[in-house]
Order: structure tokens, then C-alpha cells, then sequence
């Protein structure tokens, strides 16, 4: 009884990439409409609050900015959303994979997996058209983490003590 409990103990963790997933899918459900507007809107109060120069514009000019980089605004939120992701899917992983490479290797299939899946939902999306680009615009965010996590896991093997 108590090896069959320990085994579903770590159950709860996948809730984390579960719900984070969640957020992904809801965001990719918005038209275009509103999703637009929801990253220009955001944009906007980021430029006007820390850039007096932005501030400073015309109308027409502070759009124009705005429009300019809302690409590049997009392109990043994939990238963050992704990126938190990946975290989630190593610590989900971690008591079933406790080999950091296969640990990876499973969070990268499944990242792929599921950026696929969003792009595929999204072609379904009023206004909205699902990119094999920003799949690879994801799993850029997901390799940024682990970028991160490799280097610190390297650095924490280095510099700890040993006993």
C-alpha cells in the first residue's frame, strides 16, 4: 500500500505544465480581434510608462511603433510561455526520469507535441492561422530553458562541495 501511494505521490506536479498549458491554449483561443488588441494594449502602456521618447510621439507615431513591434512582442510571448513550460515539464518529470538527458529529451517531444497541437487549434480560430514557423519560435523558448537549466545544473555540479 505505501509503495503504491509513494508512486502517485508525484502525480500533482503535472498539474503545474497542465495549467500552464491551459493558459497557452486559452491565449491561442482568442480571434484575432482580441488578441490583437490585447498585445497592442499591453505594448502600449509598456511604452508609454518607460519611454518618454514614446510618450513624446504623435498619434500616428506611437501607433506606428507599436505596430512595428508587435511582431517582435508576439514572437517573445511564445518564446516566454514555452520557456515556463519546459521548467514545468522537467520538475513534473523529475521522480519518473531522474536522468537530467532523458528528462529533457521527454519535455522537448512534448513541448513539440503540444506547440504543434496549439498551432493546430489555432487554425480553427476566427482570424487566427496556425504557423509551422511559431512552433519552432516555441521550441526556441523551450531550449532557451533548457540553455539555462544545463549551465546551472553544470555550474551547481562544479561549485558544490564535495562530500
Amino acid at each position: 500500500m505505501n509503495k503504491q501511494k509513494k508512486s502517485y505521490l508525484p502525480l500533482w506536479r503535472c498539474l503545474l505544465p497542465a495549467g500552464w498549458y491551459a493558459v497557452i491554449f486559452r491565449f491561442s483561443a482568442q480571434n484575432a480581434t482580441v488578441s490583437g488588441s490585447l498585445s497592442d494594449r499591453l505594448l502600449y502602456r509598456l511604452l508609454h510608462a518607460v519611454s518618454g521618447a514614446f510618450r513624446s510621439l504623435t498619434a500616428e507615431g506611437q501607433t506606428a511603433v507599436v505596430e512595428f513591434l508587435s511582431y517582435y512582442e508576439r514572437k517573445g510571448a511564445h518564446m516566454f510561455l514555452y520557456f515556463v513550460l519546459m521548467g514545468l515539464l522537467l520538475f513534473a518529470l523529475r521522480p519518473w526520469l531522474t536522468s537530467a538527458p532523458k528528462r529533457a529529451a521527454a519535455a522537448i517531444a512534448v513541448c513539440t507535441v503540444l506547440a504543434a497541437l496549439d498551432e493546430f487549434h489555432q487554425t480553427f480560430v476566427p482570424g487566427r492561422s496556425g504557423q509551422p514557423s511559431d512552433v519552432l519560435v516555441d521550441l526556441s523558448g523551450a531550449a532557451c530553458f533548457l540553455l539555462v537549466w544545463f549551465v546551472v545544473r553544470c555550474v551547481w555540479q562544479t561549485c558544490r562541495p564535495a562530500s
